[in-house]
Order: C-alpha cells, then sequence, then structure tokens
C-alpha cells in the first residue's frame, strides 16, 4: 500500500503529540502548577462568564494583550469540549502544538527548491525531546505550549508570517499582500510582541537585503511597507478597541530603568541554572546554543563574504540567507527585550523570551539541507536518521505510557478537587454562600474548581478590586438594569490587612477554621464604581 504523501512529516507530528500527552498525563501533580495557577486561567474565567454565565465582553479589564489570534479560537474548541480546567488546558496545547506543525510545514515549504520533508524531521524532532526533557524535568517554561498568556501564539504567527513573507518575495501577488496585512494586523493586535518578535527584525533585515543586493529595492521597499503597514493596522485596532471603553486593557509599563540591570542579572542567571539543571536538559540546551552559533556564523558570511549571483531566480537563492539573518535579530532582539525593559525578574519571566531556545532547533533543517542536501551520502545519512529519530521518541512514549501508572496520575489531575473549593462547597452546604473575595492566587482556582458554583474574585491586600483578567460586572453593576453582586464571605490570607477588614466589618465577622485555611462571614457588601466595599446596611440607611 502506497503510504501518504509527507508521512514522515505527519508521523513526526503525531509522535509529538503522542510524547506531549504521555508526559502530562505521567509527570507528579506538582509538576503541572503552572497549568492550574491564576496566571493560567484567564481564557477558563473569561469563557465561563461568557458561555457559562451569559455575561459579555463589556467592563472587562483584560491582560496587556488579548491573545485573540489563534489562541482564543483554539481555547473556545477545548472549552466547548470540556469545562474540566485541566482537560480543557491539555486539549488547547495540543490543538495549539499541532496548528504550530501545520504552520512549520507551510513554512518549511516557502523555500525554493522546496525542502523535502525527510529534511524536516530532525528539526521537528528536536523540538519535541525538548519539551520532554523540559516537562520531565518540571521546568517552567514547558508552560508555553499549553497556557495561552505565555506567548506561545506569537510565535506560530512569527512563522506564519515568514512564510508569508518568503512566498512574496519569490512571486509578488496580491492575495499574498493582503494576506500579510491580515496575519499582521491580526497578530500585533493579539500580542504586541509580534511588533519586536518579527516585524522589526523583518524590516531590518529587507533593508540589508537591499543594500547587499540580495532581493531588488523594488521587492525590498515593497516588503518592508507592507509589513509596518500590517503591523501599524493592528496596533490602531488596538487603540481604537481601548478607547472604545468597552473593555480594559492593563497598561505596560516600559523601560523601567532601576530594574534594567537587575533583570539583566537575573537573565542569566536563570538561564544558567536551565544549563546545569539535568544532563539531558544540558544536552538539549547545549544543541541548542550550537545551531545558535553556527547561524550566526552562516549571517557573518554572507553579510561580510557572499559573492551576489547574477542567477534570474535570486529572490529564491536569497531566501535562506534572509531568514537566517532575520532568525539572528529575532534571537539577540527577543533574548535581552525583557531586561533592558527592566521586567526580567527570574524563572517566570523565561515565557518572555524562552523561543529562543526553540528556534535553532527548527532552523536546523534549513541549514542541514542547504549545505549537504545535494549530496548523496547526506541523503543517506537523513533517510536513516529522520526514521530513527521518530522511532526514538514514540518508543519513549510508550516506556513511559507502560512504566507509570498513567491511567491513575491522568484521573488525579483530571480529578483534581483543590482544598479550598473542596472546602468552600462543603461550606455553602451549612451557610448560605453568595459571593466572595481573596488574594489573586486563590480567586480563579477556587471559582473554577468549585464543584456548587461558588464564586470567589480577586482583591488586593486592603480588600480593594485588583483589576487584572477580571470583569468589573463581578463587582458592581454596569448597567442600569443590572443588579449589585453581593458578597458575604472573605477567604482570609495573613497578607490581608487585619485594620482594613475590622474598620469595614467592625466585630461582625465569624472566623471558621478549615485546616490552613480560615472564612470569614462577614455583613453583605458589595463595590462601588469606584472600586471600594461598601455595606448593603448602609446603603439602605
Amino acid at each position: 500500500m502506497k503510504r501518504p504523501k509527507h508521512f514522515l512529516y505527519i508521523l513526526a507530528s503525531l509522535s509529538g503529540l503522542a510524547i506531549m500527552y504521555v508526559c502530562v498525563s505521567v509527570i507528579p501533580f506538582r509538576q503541572i502548577f503552572p497549568l492550574i495557577n491564576a496566571d493560567s486561567m484567564f481564557f477558563q474565567v473569561l469563557y465561563q462568564d461568557l458561555i457559562i454565565d451569559g455575561n459579555t465582553l463589556r467592563g472587562w479589564d483584560l491582560n496587556t494583550t488579548f491573545n485573540l489570534f489563534p489562541n482564543s479560537f483554539l481555547y473556545l474548541i477545548s472549552f466547548l469540549i470540556s469545562k474540566n480546567p485541566f482537560i480543557n488546558t491539555l486539549i488547547h496545547g495540543l490543538l495549539q502544538y499541532s496548528l504550530f506543525f501545520l504552520v512549520l510545514f507551510y513554512f518549511y515549504r516557502s523555500f525554493r527548491p522546496f525542502i523535502p520533508t525527510k529534511w524536516h524531521v530532525p528539526g521537528i524532532l528536536m523540538l519535541n525531546l525538548f519539551f520532554f526533557d523540559a516537562m520531565m524535568a518540571g521546568d517552567y517554561y514547558y508552560a508555553t505550549l499549553f497556557v495561552h498568556p505565555y506567548h506561545f501564539g506569537a510565535f506560530i504567527t512569527f512563522f506564519l508570517l515568514g512564510a508569508l513573507n518568503l512566498r512574496h518575495i519569490r512571486t509578488p501577488q496580491k492575495n499574498k499582500v493582503v494576506w500579510i496585512l491580515i496575519i499582521a494586523a491580526l497578530g500585533v493586535f493579539s500580542n504586541r510582541i509580534v511588533v519586536i518578535m518579527f516585524t522589526i527584525p523583518w524590516i531590518i533585515v529587507l533593508c540589508v537585503a537591499m543594500i547587499k543586493k540580495w532581493l531588488p529595492a523594488s521587492i525590498a521597499v515593497r516588503g518592508i511597507v507592507i509589513n509596518f503597514a500590517g503591523a501599524l493596522l493592528g496596533i490602531a485596532l488596538y487603540v481604537l478597541i481601548k478607547n472604545l471603553g468597552i473593555v480594559t486593557f492593563a497598561s505596560t509599563k516600559l523601560f523601567s530603568w532601576d530594574n534594567i540591570l537587575p533583570s539583566i542579572t537575573a537573565l542569566f542567571q536563570t538561564y544558567g541554572k536551565l544549563f546545569s539543571q539535568s544532563i539531558p536538559m544540558t544536552l538539549m540546551l547545549g544543541f541548542s546554543a550550537l545551531f545558535f552559533v553556527v547561524n550566526f556564523i552562516w549571517c557573518i558570511r554572507d553579510i561580510f563574504n557572499y559573492n551576489h549571483s547574477s542567477s534570474p531566480n535570486h529572490n529564491e537563492n536569497h531566501a535562506i540567507q534572509i531568514w537566517m539573518l532575520t532568525s539572528l535579530i529575532f534571537t539577540v532582539v527577543i533574548f535581552f527585550a525583557p531586561a533592558i525593559n527592566g521586567m526580567f525578574f527570574g524563572p517566570a519571566s523565561v515565557r518572555y523570551n524562552f523561543f529562543v531556545l526553540l528556534l535553532p532547533f527548527i532552523n536546523i533543517s534549513i541549514l542541514g539541507y542547504s549545505v549537504w542536501g545535494n549530496k548523496p551520502i547526506s541523503n543517506t545519512i537523513i533517510n536513516w536518521v529522520a526514521p530513527s529519530l521518530i522511532v526514538l521518541v514514540l518508543a519513549l512514549a510508550v516506556y513511559f505510557s507502560g512504566s507509570f501508572p498513567m491511567q491513575q496520575h491522568f484521573s488525579e489531575k483530571k480529578e483534581y478537587y483543590p482544598f479550598r473549593a473542596k472546602e468552600l462547597d462543603k461550606l455553602s452546604q451549612e451557610v448560605e454562600l453568595k459571593n466572595g473575595i481573596s488574594i489573586y492566587w486563590d480567586a480563579k482556582p477556587t471559582t473554577l474548581y468549585s464543584r456548587e458554583g461558588i464564586r470567589v474574585r480577586q482583591v488586593y491586600d486592603d480588600l480593594s478590586l485588583y483589576p487584572l483578567a477580571i470583569a468589573r460586572s463581578w463587582y458592581y453593576p454596569q448597567t442600569d438594569s443590572q443588579e449589585a453582586p453581593v458578597f458575604n464571605f472573605i477567604i482570609y490570607h495573613k497578607s490581608m490587612k487585619d485594620e482594613s477588614i475590622e474598620t469595614i466589618f467592625g466585630e461582625n465577622i465569624t472566623r471558621i477554621k478549615r485546616d490552613d485555611m480560615e472564612i470569614l462571614l462577614v455583613p453583605d457588601f458589595t463595590y462601588t464604581s469606584s472600586r471600594r466595599i461598601v455595606l448593603l446596611s448602609n446603603l439602605d440607611e
């Protein structure tokens, strides 16, 4: 029977999905914390509010980025399939990784001559092994595959824009211009990091390509204008939505000067620890660093020593040079940007520049084919290496699925019932619990995992509203027809200011202890539009 076209790529992609599913299923529960903490639950509470509670987007305080494309569409599918927080996060990760493989295939096919599918496989499988090591070690950054606010959607947009622009360079057409404008605008509107990831590096590279005569000036200038216009359109759309006042975006602080030196120190300390934490991860990161060095040497050679070809197909001949230089600038800019902005604080900040570790694995397939693709011995080797790597990844998936009680571990995560949610559900059978408030880290997980529909909203330590990824309608009415939400309990945390609690509620507080959790039953209250507490008894007077 004739095997399907691009069989090796399909098999490599499926092996990646298999190893990811198995790893998430078998790793200890503590290692999936990045998937189920408050930072990762934006879309979950958003869709719960829109789909289950039947509210609208009006009055939402969103993250600094909305992650509309492609994450919101993928997460909507996963949420409709399952309301379970762990299951829909897993489905979202599988869908996102699948889309990534599709975009990578489209990207690899943007070079001419076509890079044969068997040459795609080493890069894809190195990527799979990298994530495998990260998951088994419990590293924070594997969560980028699953959690929508961690910018993997922007990384997908980076390759999609790269593919569209490479094809436009080869054969300029109006439909390609339209698609570049649409994807650039959607990407930048969804996540402005796309400007740093792609727009700026690409424009710089097109300027170099024009100077070095890698491209005709007309094509280079057209590419600059199209991508600049697309990014500008995305920013304009963001500003328009923001000014309409329907939703509010969290502000982003640029260049926190006092934090730049500490951020640079934290950057190198964090990555130093990543390189030294385990032998498998050290090897994978070593490969990534080696491939980056090869990329750097390649670019330097091309810029200073490359003899310009007089071939009529020079646009095609220089596609690899253009992409490798784009990758080099991407790596330098993305790696240092969070630190230079003064916003790199430690392992949690790796989500902003983690992609510099992934790009070399993807590029090695391009470089490998460019250097050795026409050599018979290389094709013989790759014919053996590609299937062997696939077998290795599949063997790892089979081994770990059989060596651990996979079904038991998966069920533990699926049936996860946080202590706070469980105790509140029990308490709701004894007393009437309306809405509650707690610190940021407890509110969303308790709300999502409650099986009795308990709603807990996040507040600052002084009990004032904490406006990050929340709907203001949870606290106070957004229209004349909406009733004011009523609160009557607090999940106490030691960071909360006791004087604020006593000033507001006086002695009318009932304290209930459940192990290390303390619940305060208080008189009914709500919030005003000034985001402060007001007792309902005071409103009635």
